[in-house]
C-alpha cells in the first residue's frame, strides 16, 4: 500500500521541483546586469607578500618607562584610549582587531 502511494506521489514531486527550479534560473539579461563584477578578471595578492616580520624593540631601562607613562597620565590614559576605541555593538568586534594590526578587506 506503502509502495503504490510512493510510486504515485513520487512524480508528482519531481515535476514541482522541476519548476521551482527553473523559476529560479535567471535570464540571460538578468546575469549580465547583475553581475559587472564577473567581466573583469581575477586578481589574486598573497597575504604572505605583506607580511612583516616580528622586531625586537629597543630595551630601556624601567625607570625611564614608568617615567613616561606617567608623564602621558599613567595607566587611565590606556585604559581610556582603549575604552574611546571599543566596538559600538558586537556585531563590530572584529573591525577593532583588523585595524590594530593594519588590516585592510579588500
Amino acid at each position: 500500500m506503502l509502495f503504490h502511494f510512493v510510486r504515485l506521489q513520487l512524480p508528482l514531486t519531481l515535476a514541482m521541483f522541476a519548476s521551482a527550479v527553473a523559476a529560479q534560473t535567471p535570464t540571460v539579461s538578468q546575469t549580465n546586469e547583475a553581475n559587472p563584477l564577473l567581466a573583469r578578471p581575477l586578481q589574486y595578492r598573497s597575504l604572505i607578500s605583506t607580511y612583516e616580520p616580528y622586531n625586537d624593540q629597543a630595551v630601556r631601562p624601567w625607570r625611564e618607562a614608568n617615567d613616561r607613562v606617567q608623564r602621558i597620565g599613567g595607566w587611565r590614559t590606556y585604559a581610556k584610549e582603549v575604552s574611546d576605541k571599543a566596538p559600538a555593538s558586537a556585531d563590530s568586534g572584529t573591525e577593532g582587531h583588523s585595524t590594530t594590526h593594519g588590516g585592510v578587506k579588500p
